[in-house]
């Protein structure tokens, strides 16, 4: 795999208690970027999203669930997973409207 860029995975806690708030930690995680197929593309158009990148992370391990990254100083929320025959997994993501 080739590494072009970094990416940081975001974790949010859930608050247990009422005085308890939400916390956010962040992992940097190394990941090779490409375009989102035309075809995958159009379809998740069809649903109402909009795949902007495909973020591909070497080991599949280094995924843990996370919902939202921060890439190139913008805000994504992870549309799709997909698990590579290499043990990588592959993020496609769009831009989060939360700012």
């Amino acid at each position: 795999m080739k590494v072009s860029d970094v990416c940081l995975l975001i974790q949010k806690s859930t608050p247990k208690g009422v005085h308890e708030t939400k916390t956010e930690t962040t992992r940097e995680v190394y990941c090779e970027v490409t375009s989102v197929g035309r075809s995958e593309f159009y379809a998740a158009y069809n649903q109402g999203l909009q795949p902007e990148y495909v973020l591909k992370l070497a080991d599949m391990y280094e995924y843990e669930d996370e919902t939202e990254l921060m890439f190139r100083q913008k805000r994504y929320n992870v549309i799709r997973t997909y698990v590579t025959q290499d043990g990588g997994i592959e993020l496609t993501i769009q831009r989060s409207t939360v700012k």
